[in-house]
């Protein structure tokens, strides 16, 4: 066998690996009033109830100023629920909404007395995995290993 044919033979049994994967579905915990997850993950959880994600919401006031406001919701797959606002941002967190993706990991904090957004995160690592198509889904959340979190504490939205 010559050098080529031995090449093309190795090159046909080599496999590709981009790194490891994470499924991250959406966990809340009221005790520290935290919330982790990412869209994609929850997208492609064997569940349709999770969702997370955060947003910039503009209103015009009568006066002609404007209102800006960050709100940030999550919803596991036990239907708990944990949301935050926060009016009048500061600049830096605008850019942080702005940059979030579907496989961005969001971590938002809250004030439990005044529903209060405190922190916000949006992580962009190669080990979040991507939003499937839903014929892909079910075989993904059998290939994609859930990550580990924190156990989840939390109160029922509608208990």
């Amino acid at each position: 066998m010559n050098k080529w044919m031995a090449i093309g033979f190795l090159l046909l049994g080599a496999t590709a690996n981009a790194g490891p994967r994470n499924n991250f579905g959406v966990y809340i915990d009221t005790q520290s009033n935290i919330v982790f997850g990412s869209p994609a993950g929850a997208y492609n959880s064997p569940d349709s109830t999770q969702q997370i994600g955060c947003s910039i919401i503009s209103n015009r006031q009568p006066d002609g100023s404007w209102l800006v406001s960050i709100r940030c919701h999550a919803r596991n797959a036990a239907g708990y629920q944990a949301s935050c606002e926060l009016y009048n941002p500061p600049a830096p967190l605008l850019q942080v909404v702005s940059a979030m993706n579907d496989t961005s990991l969001i971590s938002f904090r809250w004030d439990a007395q005044t529903g209060e957004c405190t922190a916000l995160h949006a992580y962009g690592e190669s080990t979040q995995a991507p939003k499937l198509a839903s014929s892909q889904t079910a075989s993904a959340n059998a290939a994609l290993p859930a990550a580990s979190h924190p156990a989840v504490s939390a109160n029922k939205a509608n208990d």
